[in-house]
């Protein structure tokens, strides 16, 4: 039996924390791989020294040896550690899947011994939070480009970092879109599977998060509103927090649920019980599951542009639950046209954020009906499982076409996920459209061995 390429994925924040939308993004795919068959293991920094180097997670092996870098002189000797660890341990693997740029990126692909390896790296972020924006600005546009440069494919899932990295001098063939979909994320046991399900359902899950968190404790009639990501200046917590206070005042018996963390928590508190409404705010941290907040929740705020695009947007499609959402090109590009029962709002105004939370708290039946329409079009037209797949057939086609070079044009592999040509979703793009190339499905054509570190697309 022939066995699957052994991937490792390598992810600077890897852990089932909803405040950091990217580890999520990183955890689903990780796991929708292995349950689809994949041989993949996951390599992450560790962020205390107490914690273990080594563990299994969802029956996937997470490699822990180093402690992330703090300051510039850390950043440096974890560089050269990262280096030495996958020159020694990591290379054992067919594919290294770096999630994101970085120090983790810029060492691995320095590597010693590291030329027979596919290295595949998917950008991460949106908005001012894009890896190509982020690292522009730290390594100049120069560095940027030849360390993108050094990946045997990228892929992208916006159209907008597509764009950026074609601007940049990353050519076509280099890049491989793939749009992240949507899975039926939240069901109810007695709700006939609908998102949210029954008000049994909601009540339940009410009693576990009070039980867990006094301060997510609500009655039946309450609205709550919810928002997740980092509490910084980026976030767009700030403006929601003084748009709340307004609401607040208005509807008597309404709750805001801030669910992250960050540096200014510390103000958002400060700035609640200045205004007299600390005890309708919760700030409970984080959760490793959405199942329970989705079902009590009224609305999800995406604030900000920068954060929670990659897994929360999609999740909370996938679980049906009225949105209010910053407006950008980005999101807009999501939605593809089926904008239908999504409240926009300009990033920053507060005015503009309380009347769309306002509109969707005075028809909730019918945002909710929306909602759930939306969800029945995505899970058709954007299924995640289109996503798993789009990645198993790049990851099997860069490893056959290395196969085919070593051994004079005699593939050694089957492909690992089926030849499905599925329609992609509205709105989409493809960033390669020679059918021959790994980075668009096809067969590469059989390369001598001293083309063996050249493209394959």
């Amino acid at each position: 039996m022939i066995e699957s390429p052994r991937i490792l994925m390598v992810s600077r924040h890897y852990w089932p924390h909803l405040m950091i939308d990217s580890a999520c993004r990183d955890l689903r795919l990780a796991d929708a791989l292995r349950r689809a068959g994949m041989r993949l293991e996951v390599w992450t920094p560790r962020f205390s020294a107490d914690w273990s180097e080594r563990l299994t997670h969802r029956e996937l092996v997470i490699h822990r040896p180093l402690i992330a870098p703090r300051g510039t002189w850390a950043a440096r000797r974890y560089a050269r550690q990262v280096r030495e660890w996958f020159e020694t341990d990591g290379r054992d693997h067919d594919i290294w899947l770096c999630t994101g740029l970085g120090e983790e990126w810029s060492s691995l692909t320095r590597a010693a011994g590291s030329d027979r390896i596919r290295k595949l790296l998917w950008h991460s972020g949106t908005g001012e939070a894009a890896d190509h924006a982020i690292w522009s600005a730290a390594w100049g546009p120069r560095k940027l480009l030849g360390e993108l440069n050094r990946a045997d494919g990228i892929i992208v899932s916006w159209a907008s970092a597509q764009r950026e990295l074609l601007g940049l001098g990353v050519p076509a063939g280099r890049l491989r879109r793939i749009d992240i979909g949507v899975s039926a994320s939240v069901t109810s046991g007695d709700g006939g599977g609908e998102p949210g399900g029954s008000s049994g359902a909601r009540t339940q899950s009410a009693r576990c998060l009070a039980q867990a968190n006094a301060d997510l404790a609500v009655e039946h009639d309450t609205l709550v509103i919810l928002a997740c990501g980092r509490m910084g200046t980026e976030g767009g917590m700030l403006p929601l927090s003084r748009a709340f206070v307004s609401l607040a005042e208005r509807w008597g018996d309404l709750r805001l649920w801030l669910v992250g963390d960050g540096p200014l928590r510390d103000t958002l508190h400060h700035y609640f019980r200045q205004q007299g409404v600390r005890q309708q705010v919760a700030m409970p941290g984080t959760f490793v599951d959405w199942e329970d907040v989705f079902r009590v929740a009224d609305i999800l705020v995406l604030p900000s542009l920068a954060d929670g695009l990659e897994d929360l947007l999609p999740t909370a499609v996938g679980a049906g639950i009225p949105l209010v959402v910053a407006d950008g090109p980005d999101m807009r590009a999501f939605f593809a046209g089926r904008e239908r029962g999504v409240l926009w709002f300009a990033p920053g105004k507060v005015d503009q954020l309380r009347t769309a939370i306002q509109s969707c708290l005075i028809d909730r039946d019918g945002r909710r009906e929306e909602a759930r329409q939306l969800r029945r079009a995505w899970l058709t037209q954007r299924p995640y499982q289109q996503t798993v797949t789009e990645f198993m057939r790049l990851i099997d086609g860069l490893v056959r076409a290395a196969d085919e070079s070593s051994f004079g044009g005699v593939g050694t592999r089957s492909p690992t996920a089926p030849n499905s040509t599925g329609g992609r979703p509205p709105g989409s793009e493809s960033g390669n459209s020679q059918a021959a190339s790994p980075l668009s499905g096809g067969v590469a054509a059989a390369r001598p061995p001293s083309a063996a570190r050249r493209p394959f697309f």
